[in-house]
C-alpha cells in the first residue's frame, strides 16, 4: 500500500478533477456541494444515489437502459457510473438485470485490468460479495455505500493481502485508487471480530446458543475447559445440588448450622479484585451489563479468611446499612499449586443482606463475596467496605 505521504498526493491529484472530486467526496463523506458542481455527464445518477431519492435513481436507470450499447459508444467504459449503478441498486433493491448487456459492451475492451473490473461488477450483480477475485476490493467500498457490509476477518485479511501486494496500487486508474485508499480503510475499520476472539464473546456465545445446545454438546464443551475449570464446574453442580435438596430445606426452617468456620473475617476488598479471576469478571461483566443504564452501582469483592476447621455445612451473612443490595456472588476459592479454582455458591439476598450457603472446604479455602450495591449516597468503594458485617450465622 502506499505511504501516507504517496495517500496525500493522490488524494489531490483526484480533487483537481470535478468528477473524482465529487467521487472522493461520496466515497470518503466529505464536504461537497452536489447541486452546483455537476460538471460530468453522471452527477444526477451520483445526486440520487448521495440523496437516497429512490425516484430518481430509478429514473436515472431507465435512461441508461435507453442508450445504445453499439461499436463506437464509450459511455460505459467510466468505471464510476457503473459503480454509481451498483450501489445504488444495491441501496434501494433496484432489479440489476439492466446491466447485463453494459457489462458485456464492456467485455471488448480487452486490457487485464478493465477485464478484472467488469468480473467484480459481474459477481455484484450475481449477489457474489466474497472477496476471492482479484481487485475484490472494489466491493468493500461498494458494500458499504450500499449499508451492506459485514466484513469478517478471513474477509479483510485477502483484501489487505491484495492490497499490499506490490505493484498492485501503480497499475490502478486514478478512481480505482480511490476505491483501493476507501477499502484499506474499511479493513482497518470496519473488520468484525472472530465469533469468540475473546472469553467475554464465549459467555455471550453461549448465551445465544445455549436453548439449542444439546447434552453431547455441552459435554464437549465441558471437556474443551483447563481442568481446574473442569473440577470448579462439577463442584459448582455438585453444591447446588445438594443446597437443592439438603441444606436448601432446612436453613428457612431454623435449623443452625453445624461446624461453623472459626473466626471467619473480611481480610481485603477491592473492585479490581472480579477482574483478576477470568470466570468471576465473566459473570460480573453479565450481571451489570443487564442492570439500568442510568442506575448508580458499586461493584465490591471481598476475601474473607480461611475456612480453617469448618466442617459440614455452614452459612454466611454479609449485609451493609450504606444502600440497597442489588445482588451478589459468592464463590469459594481453592487454592492450587497452578491457580485458584473457584466454585459458585447458592446464596440469597435482600436489600440489606446477602446469606451464602456452603459446604466445608478445607483449611485454605477463602470466599470471595461479589456485591453490587446502589449507593443511598454518594460512597467510595472504601466508605462502602467500612459498612459491611460479615457474621456466619448461628
Amino acid at each position: 500500500m502506499v505511504s501516507l505521504s504517496e495517500r496525500d498526493a493522490v488524494t489531490q491529484q483526484a480533487k483537481d478533477d470535478v468528477e473524482m472530486r465529487a467521487m472522493y467526496a461520496f466515497l470518503f463523506g466529505a464536504s461537497f456541494d452536489y447541486c452546483s458542481e455537476t460538471a460530468f455527464p453522471h452527477s444526477d445518477l451520483l445526486r440520487a444515489v448521495v440523496r437516497a431519492d429512490v425516484d430518481a435513481f430509478k429514473l436515472e436507470v431507465a435512461n441508461y437502459q435507453k442508450r445504445r450499447t453499439s461499436e463506437g459508444s464509450s459511455w460505459y467504459e467510466n468505471d464510476s457510473l457503473i459503480f454509481l449503478l451498483l450501489v445504488g441498486c444495491e441501496k434501494f433493491e433496484v432489479a440489476m438485470g439492466f446491466l447485463e448487456p453494459i457489462l458485456s459492451a464492456r467485455e471488448r475492451n480487452t486490457n487485464p485490468i478493465p477485464k478484472q473490473v467488469n468480473e467484480v461488477f459481474r459477481a455484484v450483480l450475481r449477489k457474489n460479495h466474497g472477496m476471492e477475485s482479484p481487485l475484490g476490493f472494489i466491493k468493500l467500498p461498494l458494500l458499504n455505500l450500499a449499508g451492506r457490509l459485514e466484513l469478517s476477518s478471513e474477509a479483510a485479511r485477502k483484501v489487505y493481502g491484495e492490497l499490499t501486494f506490490p505493484g498492485t496500487f501503480t497499475q490502478l486508474t486514478p478512481f480505482l485508487q480511490l476505491l483501493a485508499l476507501r477499502a484499506f480503510d474499511l479493513v482497518l475499520l470496519e473488520r468484525r471480530p472472530h465469533p469468540i476472539e475473546n472469553f467475554d464473546a464465549l459467555v455471550k456465545a453461549l448465551e445465544t446458543y445455549k436453548e439449542h445446545a444439546s447434552l453431547g454438546q455441552a459435554c464437549k464443551l465441558l471437556w474443551a475447559l483447563p481442568y481446574k475449570w473442569i473440577l470448579g464446574t462439577l463442584s459448582t453442580v455438585a453444591m447446588i445440588i445438594t443446597f437443592v435438596f439438603g441444606l436448601g430445606q432446612r436453613v428457612p426452617s431454623g435449623t443452625p448450622p453445624r461446624g461453623l468456620p472459626v473466626g471467619l473475617q473480611m481480610v481485603s476488598f477491592d473492585d479490581a479484585m472480579i477482574h483478576k479471576m477470568p470466570v468471576v469478571n465473566a459473570l460480573a461483566g453479565q450481571f451489570l451489563s443487564n442492570r439500568p443504564e442510568n442506575e448508580t452501582w458499586l461493584a465490591l469483592a471481598i476475601q474473607t479468611s480461611s475456612l480453617g476447621a469448618a466442617a459440614g455445612k455452614f452459612s454466611v451473612e454479609v449485609s451493609t446499612s450504606a444502600g440497597t443490595m442489588l445482588g451478589a456472588q459468592t464463590w469459594l476459592v481453592h487454592p492450587t499449586e497452578s491457580g485458584s479454582i473457584p466454585a459458585l455458591l447458592p446464596n440469597q439476598h435482600s436489600e440489606k443482606w446477602v446469606r451464602t450457603f456452603a459446604e466445608s472446604g478445607e483449611a485454605n479455602d477463602h470466599l470471595i463475596i461479589v456485591l453490587y450495591v446502589q449507593p443511598s449516597q454518594s460512597t467510595t468503594i472504601a466508605q462502602l467496605a467500612s459498612t459491611i458485617v460479615l457474621r456466619t450465622l448461628n
